[in-house]
């Protein structure tokens, strides 16, 4: 699937649907938001209802996951590849953005 220039991986988008559907939520917001060690973090939150979308929203609808995301973070995020990996010690998601400048260690966070 992508989005607003936002790839996701079949695992990724996975990991998403069967998060979203565990929640019985419409969807998954995408954002970047101020924080993190630095600069901004990748935020992944739950769309409970139709009110949580806004009219500037991007989003897609495929095989029963819809994803959104606000037009600063799409900006942001352009070309990066969302993944969802699994190892022995941890699992998760993983952004790969060729935007960022600097990354955190976690890989959570990016300037």
């Amino acid at each position: 699937m992508e989005l607003a220039g936002i790839k996701l991986t079949p695992s990724a988008f996975v990991a998403m649907r069967d998060a979203s559907s565990d929640e019985s939520a419409l969807g998954i917001r995408l954002a970047v938001v101020g924080g993190g060690c630095s600069g901004y973090s990748y935020n992944m939150d739950f769309i409970d209802n139709i009110g949580d979308i806004d009219d500037e929203d991007i989003s897609a609808d495929s095989d029963g996951l819809m994803v959104v995301v606000d037009p600063h973070t799409a900006g942001m995020l352009n070309g990066t590849t969302v993944d969802y990996i699994v190892t022995a010690m941890s699992r998760g998601f993983s952004f790969i953005n060729p935007n960022a400048k600097t990354t955190c260690g976690c890989g959570s966070s990016f300037s």
